[in-house]
């Protein structure tokens, strides 16, 4: 994910192969690309992110990986590390906001 000129980073740990587990390399990408992404709006909150995720049944790792990325970003955006506890900001078109604080701040 990019804002600004700031890129956030999410792995995903899906095999390619569904011996493992149902979660496959190409199932993931389609589930992030299709789905996940057109879920995350400019100015939504982590736990919005979340809310909003969960209309996606399953699907933990693609979600993780959007997750990832979006917390990422947050934390490389605001210049602070990020908590998932935390009440910071964050985006699907890429833009979010950090704060040590808890309080969300947006990114210039």
């Amino acid at each position: 994910m990019e804002a600004g000129g700031v890129v956030g980073w999410g792995e995903c740990v899906a095999d390619p192969d569904p011996f493992y587990a149902a979660e496959t390399t190409t199932s993931a990408r389609h589930i992030v690309t299709e789905f996940l992404l057109p879920l995350v709006e400019a100015g939504m909150t982590l736990g919005e992110v979340d809310s909003r995720f969960q209309h996606v049944r399953g699907n933990r790792m693609a979600k993780a990986t959007v997750e990832n990325a979006l917390v990422d970003l947050v934390a490389k955006a605001g210049g602070s590390r990020s908590t998932s506890s935390s009440a910071d900001r964050a985006s699907g078109s890429r833009r979010g906001s950090a704060s040590g604080s808890r309080r969300p701040r947006p990114i210039s």
